[in-house]
């Protein structure tokens, strides 16, 4: 697997945060999806898609299980009844790798997490792992998926 450390830009991300069942993070992205429908579809450009996983799916207890699924936004969100907030995804030093396939069985960040960073002389930031999604959208099929995963890194931003 080809990792690259780079350096991902601050961006300000419009979230709906998940907690439980990793088998129900469908229903907190829908919400995302009924905030941008609503919110985003006069936006000339739908923002880039993130997810920003707090714990490893299955790695924790169901119940511990925390992940927030976010779009790039430049503008303020306001209180919403799908529970959609504004946070920043902050500039770090991060080792970066590109997935190709379906999204929910990808083996990606247990490579970077379990593999790559014992060998690479790197050390975790402490901040957690996300995802930017490059293709989304109902009609893609699994093996057209593109992710990046981006582990941070300590170092210099």
């Amino acid at each position: 697997m080809d990792v690259r450390v780079g350096i991902f830009p601050e961006k300000i991300i419009a979230v709906v945060e998940h907690f439980g069942s990793p088998s129900l993070e469908y229903l907190t992205a829908k919400r995302l999806n009924q905030w941008k429908d609503r919110y985003m579809r006069d936006s000339p450009s739908m923002g880039n898609s993130f997810a920003i996983y707090h714990t490893r799916r299955y790695a924790v207890e169901a119940r511990l299980h925390r992940v927030d699924f976010g779009v790039e936004v430049d503008f303020p969100v306001q209180p919403n009844v799908y529970g959609v907030v504004s946070k920043v995804l902050p500039s770090c030093r991060c080792a970066i790798l590109r997935d190709v396939g379906g999204r929910y069985l990808s083996n990606a960040i247990d490579y970077l997490q379990d593999t790559w960073l014992k060998t690479s002389g790197e050390e975790l930031s402490g901040l957690p792992v996300f995802y930017h999604y490059l293709n989304v959208g109902p009609e893609l099929k699994a093996a057209e998926m593109i992710t990046d995963v981006y582990l941070p890194l300590k170092g210099v931003t």
